[in-house]
C-alpha cells in the first residue's frame, strides 16, 4: 500500500474520532505539531532507534509533546512501534483537506505574474466565494514565467487563464492549421498558369 492511501486512510479514521469527540480542531493542530516535530532530526532519530525501548520513546515522547489530546498520542505511538512515522506529514496534509471539506471551506492557489495587493487578493477571494459557493483560504503565489493572466487551482480543478497557457494554445492551433490536408495548392497536384 502507497504511503499516500495509508495517510489518507489514517486521516479518514481520525476525522472520525476528531467528529466523535467533537476534537476537529485540536486534532488539526495536535498532527501539525507532531509534523513539526518530526523535522527535529535528534527526535526522530530517537524514535526510529531499534535498540531503545518503547518505554524510554514514550516517555520522550511524552516530555515533548505533552500538550497533545491523549488519543493523538496514542496515535503517534502507534506509528512509532509500527515504524511508520514517516506517514505523519502525509496524515496531516490530508487531514487538513478533510477538515477543510468538512467545515465548507476549500483551499485554492492562485498563480499570477505580478504580486496581487491586498485588495486585489480580497476581492478575487469574495468572488471566488461567491462563484462556488464554499468559504475560501487563497495562497497566492507568483510565477513571471506565466507572463500575464492567472492560473487558479481548486481541489482537482486547474483554471489556466495565463498568457502562456494562451500563447501555447495560440501555437497549437496554427501548427495544426499548417498541417490540415488542402491547405497547399502543390499538395493537391493543381496548376495555375503555365
Amino acid at each position: 500500500m502507497s504511503i499516500t492511501i495509508s495517510g489518507k486512510r489514517y486521516a479518514q479514521a481520525i476525522l472520525q474520532i476528531a467528529k466523535e469527540d467533537n476534537q476537529i480542531e485540536e486534532w488539526q493542530t495536535c498532527l501539525i505539531k507532531m509534523s513539526e516535530a518530526l523535522k527535529d532530526m535528534d527526535f526522530t532519530h530517537i524514535l526510529e532507534n531499534p535498540k531503545l525501548h518503547f518505554d524510554k520513546k514514550k516517555e520522550f515522547i511524552d516530555s515533548r509533546l505533552k500538550d497533545l489530546i491523549p488519543k493523538s498520542l496514542n496515535l503517534l505511538y502507534l506509528l512509532t512501534t509500527k515504524d511508520k512515522l514517516k506517514l505523519i506529514p502525509y496524515i496531516t496534509s490530508e487531514y487538513g483537506q478533510l477538515r477543510n471539506a468538512y467545515a465548507g471551506i476549500e483551499t485554492v492557489t492562485i498563480t499570477t505574474a505580478i504580486p496581487f495587493d491586498d485588495k486585489e487578493k480580497k476581492d478575487l477571494t469574495l468572488n471566488l466565494e461567491k462563484s462556488t459557493g464554499y468559504k475560501i483560504v487563497s495562497d497566492f503565489k507568483v510565477a513571471s514565467d506565466i507572463i500575464g493572466g492567472i492560473i487558479i487551482k481548486i481541489g482537482n480543478k486547474l483554471v489556466d487563464g495565463s498568457t502562456k497557457n494562451k500563447l501555447n494554445l495560440l501555437k497549437e492551433a496554427l501548427l495544426k492549421q499548417q498541417n490540415l490536408p488542402g491547405d497547399s495548392p502543390a499538395k493537391e497536384g493543381k496548376t495555375y498558369g503555365k
